[in-house]
């Protein structure tokens, strides 16, 4: 992007990670709420869930490729320039040329797409997300890939789940557990599916103070699939019993705490 304008369209040539939302008849669409989690860094896994319970899927995204030494990186270079010297056809001066560029860059401990730390976004509302990784201590700057979110701890809370693939001071892989220790948190219904019939499909929740829709996915993220649990927050609304649709399935549920409603 550039920041004057002109006659072509560099302005618009280029896009960070996007979010799209699912609509009934119309599939997936963007809207303007995901440019507020375009440039969240090299995104590898994430994981859309409601940690705080109040009704809106948060966002915890895994970032960074290679981190080594010098917090130099080539990346930007390589995308603005290099990657338009190479060619598919053979070419020895090209060849030669990026020989000496990586000498110059990764062979002198440059990183590439390094020390980005994940994020964690919190969902405001379904108006607004605030980034409070640093925040909550999920800022990891460690190159990262998979996450999943589940309850680790049977406290009825989501925990989080996060591999690591680093490449400095040496390799190694890593995953690393961090506990939902959130205080204040509203109420919510755990589903365990028993059959796979439900999995791709979407449901609600209803009572006289609020309807929740949610989906039932396959996959999660990179490399990455959930147990058969989902967890569909409500916020202040403790009321009960819930009318529950998914599906052909119509039923009215009575959870308590956090225990799982089992759907056959």
């Amino acid at each position: 992007p550039y920041e004057l304008r002109d006659a072509g369209k560099r302005e618009a040539l280029t896009f960070g990670n996007r979010l799209f939302f699912g609509h009934r008849h119309s599939g997936y669409q963007q809207s303007p709420l995901g440019a507020q989690l375009a440039r969240t860094g090299w995104s590898w896994g994430s994981a859309a869930a409601d940690f705080d319970f109040d009704g809106f899927a948060d966002v915890y995204i895994a970032n960074g490729h290679e981190t080594k030494a010098s917090v130099e990186d080539y990346e930007p270079e390589f995308w603005l320039h290099d990657i338009y010297v190479g060619k598919s056809q053979e070419n020895a001066l090209a060849h030669q040329y990026f020989q000496e560029k990586f000498r110059a860059t990764r062979g002198r401990g440059h990183s590439y797409g390094g020390y980005e730390r994940n994020r964690f976004f919190l969902n405001e509302g379904g108006t607004n997300f605030v980034e409070v990784g640093y925040l909550f201590g999920l800022a990891m700057q460690e190159d990262s890939r998979n996450v999943a979110a589940a309850d680790l701890t049977g406290d009825g809370k989501l925990d989080l789940i996060v591999t690591t693939f680093e490449v400095h001071p040496k390799i190694r892989q890593t995953i690393r557990i961090f506990e939902n220790r959130l205080a204040d948190v509203g109420a919510a219904v755990t589903l365990r599916l028993n059959s796979s019939k439900h999995w791709g499909q979407v449901g609600r929740l209803q009572n006289t103070a609020t309807i929740q829709a949610f989906a039932l996915p396959l996959g999660e993220g990179y490399r990455t699939q959930m147990e058969p649990v989902t967890r569909i927050g409500l916020g202040t609304n403790r009321e009960i019993p819930i009318h529950l649709q998914i599906g052909g399935l119509t039923t009215n549920i009575s959870p308590h705490g956090h225990k799982p409603v089992t759907i056959p």
